[in-house]
């Protein structure tokens, strides 16, 4: 046995080391020539995702643009895109499209080629379809002139700098959950043209340039170049990034050589100062002048360790100035990232430079077979460093040795300058291809080469881990919620809420991935399980940041299940209620001093869209409850803020006006009556119950409550709850002046179009059974509840906030709050009886609503299956005209964009975003 033993090692010589052969996933088709654009310019990136909501996505071609919007399948409930709009930039045959970068606020889009042409397009009237501003024919086009780096400058309405708020976190005490809200100004220079836009960016030559926006929305350049021209012709450009700092810039730039220069960048708009009342003030225009001035230079930027081999064939590590290292790095990318919120007790953050360089091992690595395997085992290390401002430089003590000094050393004054501290570098397996700051720069959202997905905290760089506390909530990610299963991609953009991934395919082709729950289905969770609450708080939180940051909400909504259950719906409008910190308590005071600030409380208006979009009818059956509530209150707004700043005793009606308010009135002369119609119908259930024994219903608050969900009828909530009964009560007088205007003018017009006008306008009267001789009776019903409601509440001795939290929870359940009950029982006797007898009950009855779309009888389905009504001018649409759809609500209205001058002043005001505020959409990307 000895004898053969010896033989088999003189056979393969066991004494002698066999290197192993290292086997690893196939790499993505396309990462090593990913991983070299990424090497050659931080500007590569082929697709983005706006704060708008809009996807756009270089096409297959690398010739055109693909623009998608998320969006809403009605019969499903499913959140998905639909066919693409596409955009061809003109550009020459040689050229291809190589970066995609959308501004601050989302609405331009910036349209980079492999020649640094820079195309520039603006949102138009809907999401999906854009606008050349600036097509960049004159722009000079070569290597030399490519972009390496990019930055949009903020807009800032009304010319002023404003806060911005950061939802840091929210926590529960005992069962109240607060959020941490910080305020803080954003920095850096900004066009001082309100409303305007304008991009800074680096070639590859070192040329600085400047584009901005003037006030007829045409662009301007100006340029200026870093350093000496020899500098970039013998080490070009090859990655650059902007910081904010105050009112300037800080530029990080990387060269070919691996030297790296740190600038600051100073706008001299040369704008005369704005003074009140001053009409020069809508004329003046920038003239801006470039003012660059280097801080300092890194001449070798490279990884503080590489990987290597030792002579023993066993990895070792090696200082990245080491040439000599088996293994390759390249700059991936170069991010300069702002400070984060102050965080209070923590230190604040510095302005932060992260190198990202890819490292690949050397192709005989562990003896692979083929040779393209080595970028599959690519990994990264990001190198980090502090930029310290202001440092003072102390004079060495060894100089009071001389012998001849003019001062000691402590006696010379400090030398301020910058310095960079450098920071732990991180190590992250496999390569990483993206890395983008989220929530106001305090996390890193990574996506690396296998597909998988990471986020990070700023200051330590540790991976965030699910801890799932049921007492604090700071992100998706802590709280549970991660990526599953994404195929490995080259090309990925995050949502506004960092919520959904877009990949984009190598055929051109945009997938979704979302977020998901890990435990289980949101909708497996129990109320009572400890889960619940923190679930709703962090959907809740980050549906509230996103509000106050000019975000879309839709990809928050995305992550939810399609048909989310009634307790976890609740809680999550309640606590964005809370985290918002608005208010639904409008009884008190003057109604007409409280218009105004009604209409523009666009938060609480975002409460309801909210509580809409999830309880909105899918394939599970009809609108819930709360939504139908919702919905009635959203479109009340609109009719009614249409009508009341439109319709004045004191100027005429114009014919064309009135035929555009036709569908307005009929739309609120309707709801009266649907109203009317609902409360009969509790009214006649009460008299059966007395015919039947069972007198005394009209006091039974559990009975009512019980009929309210049997019928689906939130008609008695919309009387109690005084935000939408302030709606209602506001536009009887425009009312009365339209048909004042509308009979005056048919009288006195002689022209045969003109009288049609009026007429169909009168008729919107005269074919209601609530018209213009009921409205008295109507107002007093609604004024009697109004009053009856302020007694039941002062004779309580309700605190403010007492009444305001009665007043949310009807929004928010539906149920009659024990104090209203006597208001509930007068309006089912008293006052009601004393309406119905100046309106004809049976007319009341009969009158078709079904167009409303209010309620679930054969009647109303049928309608809405064969008929589609324009949700802005409440007017039927034929087929053939084209069509606008909001993303979320599925509602629909006709394209104005090609005759949008001919309609009226409140059409324009009221055709931008549809009634429950989501932007308008192209459907089916046409």
């Amino acid at each position: 046995m000895d004898v053969e033993d010896q033989y088999m090692k003189d056979l393969f010589g066991e004494a002698e080391h066999v290197p192993s052969i290292t086997t690893s996933a196939p790499a993505a088709k396309g990462l090593a020539q990913r991983l070299d654009a990424l090497a050659s310019s931080n500007c590569c990136s082929k697709i983005a995702w706006s704060r708008f909501g809009c996807i756009a996505s270089v096409a297959e071609d690398a010739r055109h643009i693909n623009l998608r919007v998320l969006m809403r399948n009605p019969k499903s409930g499913e959140w998905t895109l639909p066919k693409p709009t596409e955009i061809w930039p003109s550009m020459p045959d040689s050229h291809e499209i190589v970066h995609l970068a959308y501004s601050a606020m989302g609405n331009d889009l910036a349209v980079v080629d492999s020649g640094g042409r820079i195309m520039l397009y603006t949102t138009g009237l809907t999401l999906g379809s854009m606008i050349p501003v600036h097509v960049a024919l004159n722009d000079s086009s070569d290597e030399m002139n490519t972009i390496v780096g990019m930055h949009w400058l903020p807009v800032f309405l009304h010319n002023s700098k404003v806060f911005s708020f950061f939802f840091r976190s929210a926590s529960r005490n005992s069962d109240t959950w607060t959020a941490k809200i910080q305020q803080y100004h954003t920095p850096g220079p900004h066009n001082p043209l309100e409303g305007k836009s304008a991009l800074v960016c680096l070639t590859r030559k070192g040329t600085l340039r400047l584009l901005w926006q003037a006030r007829n929305n045409q662009w301007s350049e100006t340029t200026v170049e870093l350093e000496d021209a020899s500098l970039a012709t013998s080490c070009s450009f090859t990655h650059a990034s902007f910081s904010p700092e105050n009112d300037g810039l800080l530029l990080i730039a990387h060269q070919l050589c691996r030297a790296t220069r740190l600038y600051q960048l100073r706008i001299n708009w040369n704008m005369p100062p704005k003074q009140e009342n001053d009409s020069q003030n809508l004329t003046a225009l920038p003239n801006p002048v470039l003012d660059v001035r280097s801080l300092l230079e890194e001449h070798f930027m490279s990884p503080q360790n590489l990987p290597n081999h030792s002579q023993d064939d066993t990895l070792a590590t090696t200082n990245g100035n080491n040439v000599d290292s088996m293994y390759e790095f390249h700059l991936a990318k170069l991010l300069f990232v702002p400070p984060a919120p102050d965080q209070g007790t923590k230190e604040p953050t510095l302005q932060t430079i992260l190198a990202v360089f890819t490292i690949v091992p050397p192709s005989h690595e562990g003896m692979m077979v083929d040779p393209s395997q080595r970028w599959g085992l690519a990994s990264t290390i990001i190198s980090r460093w502090e930029v310290q401002r202001d440092v003072g430089d102390n004079l060495s003590t060894c100089f009071d040795q001389l012998s001849v000094k003019k001062k000691a050393a402590a006696g010379v004054p400090l030398k301020h300058g910058t310095r960079l501290k450098r920071l732990d570098d991180v190590v992250v397996s496999p390569a990483v291809l993206m890395i983008t700051p989220v929530r106001n720069n305090t996390m890193f959202a990574l996506t690396l080469s296998d597909g998988s997905v990471q986020f990070r905290y700023r200051n330590t760089m540790d991976v965030v881990l699910p801890d799932e506390s049921p007492d604090e909530v700071q992100s998706l990610t802590q709280s549970g919620f991660s990526f599953h299963h994404i195929d490995p991609c080259l090309h990925t953009a995050f949502s506004p809420s960092a919520c959904v991934l877009a990949t984009l395919t190598a055929e051109g082709q945009v997938k979704l991935e979302k977020m998901q729950y890990t435990n289980s289905s949101l909708n497996d969770i129990d109320e009572n399980d400890s889960k619940h609450d923190a679930i709703a708080a962090i959907i809740a939180l980050q549906y509230s940041s996103a509000c106050m940051q000019y975000k879309v909400t839709d990809d928050i909504l995305a992550i939810l299940p399609a048909n989310l259950g009634t307790s976890l719906t609740r809680m999550i409008v309640a606590l964005c209620m809370r985290f918002l910190n608005v208010e639904f308590d409008v009884i008190s005071g003057d109604y007409q001093q409280q218009i105004l600030p009604l209409f523009r409380n666009h938060l609480s208006f975002r409460c309801f869209s909210l509580q809409n979009a999830l309880g909105a009818a899918d394939k599970t059956g009809p609108r819930k409850l709360s939504a139908r509530l919702a919905w009635i209150t959203l479109n009340l707004r609109h009719v009614s803020q249409s009508i009341f700043f439109h319709l004045r005793s004191d100027q005429a009606l114009k014919y064309d006006s009135a035929i555009s308010f036709v569908g307005l009135f009929k739309w609120y002369l309707d709801l009266c009556c649907y109203l009317l119609q609902e409360l009969n119908s509790l009214h006649y259930a009460i008299k059966h119950e007395a015919h039947l024994g069972r007198p005394g219903r009209e006091k039974d608050r559990d009975w009512i409550q019980e009929q309210i969900q049997k019928r689906h009828s939130p008609a008695m909530i919309l009387l109690l709850s005084s935000m939408p009964r302030v709606f209602l009560r506001m536009t009887f007088r425009p009312l009365r002046h339209g048909y004042m205007h509308a009979s005056n003018g048919f009288r006195s017009s002689t022209a045969m179009e003109q009288k049609n006008a009026f007429h169909k306008l009168l008729n919107t009267f005269h074919n209601s059974p609530v018209n213009q001789q009921s409205f008295g009776a109507l107002e007093d019903f609604i004024n009697e509840i109004d009053i009856s409601i302020k007694n039941a509440y002062k004779t309580a001795s309700l605190s403010v906030q007492d009444r305001s939290a009665i007043e949310k929870d009807m929004l928010l359940t539906l149920r009659i709050p024990p104090v209203l009950m006597p208001t509930v029982t007068a309006i089912l006797t008293v006052s009601l009886d004393g309406l119905m007898s100046k309106v004809d009950p049976g007319k009341v009855h009969i009158h078709d609503i079904s167009w409303l779309g209010l309620t679930d009888d054969h009647r109303t389905k049928k309608f809405n299956e064969s008929r589609t009504i324009d949700v802005i001018r409440k007017v039927p649409l034929v087929s053939t005209v084209k069509l606008r759809v909001c993303p979320r609500c599925g509602s629909v209205m006709e394209d104005l964009a090609h005759g949008v001058g001919h309609h009226q002043p409140w059409v324009l005001q009221s055709h931008k975003i549809c009634v429950c505020l989501s932007s308008w959409a192209n459907p089916d990307g046409n």
